[in-house]
């Protein structure tokens, strides 16, 4: 792989305050180029992307791609000022097209996720393929699938078939219900689990968390393992409801504190 020095750049974001580039060669030329940023932030390296006999082959190394580096100087949301508890969480998520948010510009992260839009989420930061294709859910409380997007039924399909999350009944999913925070906690730990075994430590018989009064037996010990792997790393924990709904911002810093655990991933955006 070379390291490029790439003296054209042209700014064709769609968000301002994200510092997302596609990358051409000085003639105008477009090739496949991968922006990473070192651990702990800093200048991002801009390398081309090698064809080898198995495609496609970034050389990872020691790279955040973007986990840690500098936020964008204006909040891409309106309601997410930068004062907010979860502004790196958010912020940092958007600018890596993990998360979303509405079309007037805002996140609305004081409302509660619905599991629908929490299976979205857990798929997209997991990197499970998603097609139209794929052998759809048990559930018929889905509506009818529309074929031109991939959201609720495909990205519902991808988190049941990769066994992170479960219906409400055999037959149904309750999209459109609210995820309680011990439910997202139990399905955040259960995808580490399956998808990324050992990652998460076991928790020590004598930790005693914020948690530990919370004896539920489906989800106390994946709540005990959330909070002593760092999973709720941002939150307020003192008087935190594990039984109440859990928040799309507190959702948004799970998972971020999920993918600050893995490391460096192959989400990261291929500017081609």
């Amino acid at each position: 792989m070379n390291t490029l020095t790439v003296t054209n750049r042209l700014d064709v974001t769609e968000f301002g305050s994200h510092d997302k580039r596609w990358y051409y060669t000085p003639t105008g030329l477009e090739w496949l180029y991968v922006e990473t940023t070192p651990k702990g932030g800093g200048q991002p390296t801009i390398s081309e992307l090698t064809s080898g006999i198995f495609g496609l082959w970034p050389e990872f190394l020691e790279s955040s791609f973007g986990m840690n580096a500098s936020l964008p100087a204006q909040s891409p949301f309106t309601d997410v000022p930068h004062s907010s508890w979860y502004y790196h969480a958010v912020v940092t998520m958007r600018a890596k097209e993990l998360i979303s948010g509405y079309a007037d510009d805002t996140f609305r992260p004081t409302e509660p996720l619905l599991r629908a839009q929490f299976a979205k989420m857990i798929t997209t930061v997991a990197t499970l393929a998603v097609d139209e294709n794929m052998p759809p859910p048990p559930f018929s409380d889905l509506g009818p699938d529309d074929t031109a997007t991939l959201y609720p039924h495909e990205y519902i399909a991808a988190a049941y078939n990769a066994g992170i999350v479960m219906g409400t009944s055999a037959t149904t999913f309750s999209p459109w219900n609210n995820v309680t925070r011990a439910q997202a906690m139990t399905m955040i730990v259960r995808a580490a689990d399956k998808l990324w075994p050992g990652l998460l430590e076991p928790v020590p018989v004598k930790f005693t968390g914020y948690l530990a009064g919370f004896q539920d037996p489906t989800h106390g010990a994946q709540a005990r393992k959330a909070e002593w792997n760092n999973l709720l790393k941002g939150i307020t924990l003192a008087g935190w409801d594990p039984w109440a709904k859990a928040t799309r911002a507190e959702v948004a810093q799970m998972l971020f504190n999920l993918l600050e655990i893995h490391g460096p991933m192959q989400w990261v955006r291929i500017v081609s």
